[in-house]
């Protein structure tokens, strides 16, 4: 069974029968993340809500005010009468409904507007939809690198890399490239992306994956909201059979990290990595802890630069097992060809790159 991460749906209160219907259907779909009641359009919070569901008659409702929500990344469904449904255009919200619609209506409208994923976990996504893993913690930049054209190996499996860290983005950095579009550049054509009318178009690397790089600033974090990066993941869904997804291991409630929770809610594997000592240990416990809140999807320890013994390893991961469910144990090796890598922006060898492809193979065979 997997945690809903549905969208965070607002309805402003009405006396209009499209509220009654929705509230009904929301009852009965666990696609939809719930639904929540407004008094009025301006108390809206923009960090609460995804989507926001107003009739065009109520105070407050303005051209001014749905482009405040838009510009955060709220989509706004506003209800009219259906005889006066192209006046209600001029509102230019995201659609347009008329005020008597089904609620099974309206709920399709709110998955169209949110990209299509609304759902966490492997067992209840979209068929027609490729696998999103995401990578965290310690050493996820070489981690989500490894794993990318580990998977990319696997005969006809399409797979994209994608830095959705806002704080710590480093892959355009580690593989020495400026020229690859960035997730600020797929977000630019978000409305487009919103009503499912193109796919982004990645740029092709030649380690057997393609690639979307993070901010070249993280001062403009705050340009990437939680549900921009929820309908480009979207996107990226629909044309590629995996998608990789480095994101930075703050979940800590605020606008900030919303995106890192927001991508970790939606991954159907989580690869997280962990320092190799007792702190280390005790950290990921504490974080898979708070990480449970938001999804069950499977979770796989990655202890990193290990320069113990095999058994010393096996111990500080039993410590971890005894406290969270994990899917699976990979130890990696310190290894300075990695760090020479870097250095030179190519993809390792050696004993850690041969760990990281060996998760990759499992993760294939689950996938």
């Amino acid at each position: 069974m997997t945690l809903s991460s549905g969208p965070s749906v607002l309805a402003v209160w009405t006396h209009r029968p499209w509220l009654r219907s929705v509230s009904d259907h929301a009852r009965s779909d666990p696609r939809l993340g719930g639904l929540l009641i407004a008094n009025d359009v301006e108390g809206v919070d923009v960090d609460e809500a995804d989507v926001v569901l107003v009739d065009a008659t109520r105070p407050g409702v303005t051209p001014d005010e749905v482009a405040r929500l838009r510009e955060a990344s709220v989509a706004v469904v506003v209800f009219a009468d259906p005889d006066g449904l192209q006046s209600a255009d001029g509102l230019a919200a995201d659609v347009t409904l008329p005020w008597d619609a089904e609620g099974e209506t309206t709920a399709a409208v709110i998955r169209r507007v949110t990209g299509g994923v609304v759902q966490s976990g492997r067992d209840e996504r979209d068929p027609e939809s490729g696998t999103l893993l995401a990578v965290t913690g310690k050493t996820s930049t070489e981690l989500a690198l490894g794993l990318a054209a580990g998977l990319g190996r696997r005969r006809r499996t399409k797979v994209a890399l994608i830095d959705a860290d806002t704080y710590r983005p480093r892959l355009a950095q580690r593989l020495d490239t400026r020229a690859w579009a960035t997730a600020v550049d797929l977000l630019s054509v978000d409305g487009l992306l919103r009503m499912g009318e193109t796919s982004p178009e990645f740029t092709a690397c030649r380690f057997g994956f393609d690639l979307v790089a993070g901010l070249a600033d993280p001062d403009r974090w705050a340009e990437v909201s939680a549900l921009g990066v929820v309908r480009v993941l979207a996107a990226a869904r629909r044309s590629y059979d995996v998608v990789v997804t480095r994101v930075e291991d703050r979940i800590e409630p605020g606008e900030r990290f919303a995106p890192n929770r927001r991508v970790l809610a939606l991954a159907d594997e989580i690869v997280v990595g962990m320092a190799p000592t007792p702190i280390g240990a005790a950290e990921v416990v504490r974080w898979a802890a708070t990480l449970r809140d938001m999804t069950d999807s499977p979770l796989h320890l990655v202890v990193a630069r290990w320069v113990g013994t095999r058994s010393e390893a096996k111990t500080l991961a039993a410590e971890v097992a005894r406290n969270v469910a994990l899917a699976s144990v990979t130890v990696v090796p310190s290894d300075r060809r990695t760090v020479r890598a870097v250095w030179n922006a190519t993809l390792p060898r050696g004993p850690a790159a041969a760990a990281v492809d060996r998760l990759a193979w499992d993760l294939r065979r689950r996938l």
